[in-house]
């Protein structure tokens, strides 16, 4: 990929990405409805003029079970005004971990697309396992598959542990077992609990 000098600055990464790669869009195993086109430049955030964070409003929403209020504020993460806070990708992940929670799969799949093909935002590796779980749930283990190859073949994510036990459990529950052996043994060395 021709470099343009351009770097993305992500500050839930220790390096910078380069442009050219944050434009290839995750695949999410399907065309998800479109949400509403929102300002990218929107600073009306404060809507009640308090200096309250957007961290906290969509973690209080949330809590509140209000997931509809919850997702309206998180589209704001994103905006031109708070896209490289150091919260964005925890309120993304927040919410899509919330909408995976009440089985509102759909949803969270198209608030992935939002935050993470269409606003250019880099994910972290939770926010793809919460996709990967969701399509494993749905019975999308093929989708799932695809998303986890195209984060190996991009190389800017590192899949964990978590992510393999998600897959291999999905591929044997689909008596898919060569699958999962091939899996396992593509996994190499990833950190596992009370290695040093």
């Amino acid at each position: 990929c021709p470099s343009s000098g351009r770097i993305v600055q992500n500050p839930t990464l220790s390096k910078a990405v380069p442009v050219g790669k944050a434009l290839i869009p995750f695949p999410l195993g399907r065309n998800p409805s479109s949400l509403p086109k929102l300002d990218p430049n929107c600073d009306d955030i404060d809507m009640d003029h308090r200096p309250i964070s957007l961290r906290y409003r969509v973690t209080s929403m949330l809590e509140l079970s209000n997931l509809d209020k919850a997702v309206e504020y998180s589209h704001h993460a994103v905006s031109e005004k708070y896209r490289f806070k150091r919260d964005t990708v925890f309120i993304c992940n927040s919410v899509i971990g919330a909408m995976c929670d009440a089985k509102s799969y759909e949803e969270a799949i198209s608030l992935f697309n939002y935050f993470f093909n269409e606003s250019q935002t880099l994910p972290n590796m939770l926010s793809c396992n919460l996709i990967i779980k969701a399509h494993c749930d749905q019975g999308c283990l093929d989708d799932a598959l695809d998303l986890f190859s195209h984060i190996v073949l991009d190389g800017r994510l590192s899949p964990g542990v978590d992510t393999y036990l998600i897959l291999t459990k999905a591929l044997v529950d689909a008596k898919r077992l060569d699958e999962a052996c091939v899996l396992v043994a593509s996994m190499g060395r990833c950190w596992m609990p009370g290695d040093t």
